[in-house]
């Protein structure tokens, strides 16, 4: 059975939620870290700009490494749940992406290219292509039309 426009919104909701977490909880350690640092860094020092400067420049770079740990973070889980055909917010709601000639399971390339270039050419004009879903007979975005691919509900 195809997935429903509700159901299909809700996992992309879900995925949206995951990273969300993981990026706080990274953007949190790494400040808890960069204070840390700072302040055996600052212990000794008497003057407010130099120790501005410090915690500042340590600020800065915990941020950035943050910022690239979850990235990375994020992106290993999606690979994960891309070789199962699905992604955490469908998996959680028991939909899987299937070929829509077949009916069986796209493979890891294949949910490469949707979850990547696909949904990039579907957002890339205001979102068209994530729209065309709710208008689609067989609710397929571009992405999905990319590679010949239906989401379905176990």
């Amino acid at each position: 059975m195809i997935a429903g426009r509700g159901q299909r919104f809700l996992a992309y909701m879900i995925d949206g939620g995951v990273y969300m977490l993981i990026y706080g909880i990274t953007m949190v350690a790494a400040i808890i870290l960069a204070g840390v640092v700072s302040a055996g860094q600052v212990a000794n020092i008497s003057n407010p700009r130099v120790v501005d400067s410090i915690i500042e420049r340590n600020m800065t770079i915990a941020i950035w490494i943050s910022m690239v740990f979850n990235y990375l973070i994020y992106f290993g889980v999606q690979v994960f749940f891309w070789t199962k055909s699905t992604s955490i917010g469908k998996r959680i709601l028991r939909m899987y992406v299937v070929n829509k000639d077949t009916e069986e399971r796209v493979g890891f390339f294949w949910m490469l290219l949707r979850e990547t270039v696909g949904k990039f050419l579907s957002g890339l004009v205001c979102y068209l292509g994530f729209i065309w879903i709710l208008f689609d007979d067989n609710r397929q975005g571009w992405h999905d039309k990319i590679v010949s691919s239906v989401v379905i509900k176990e």
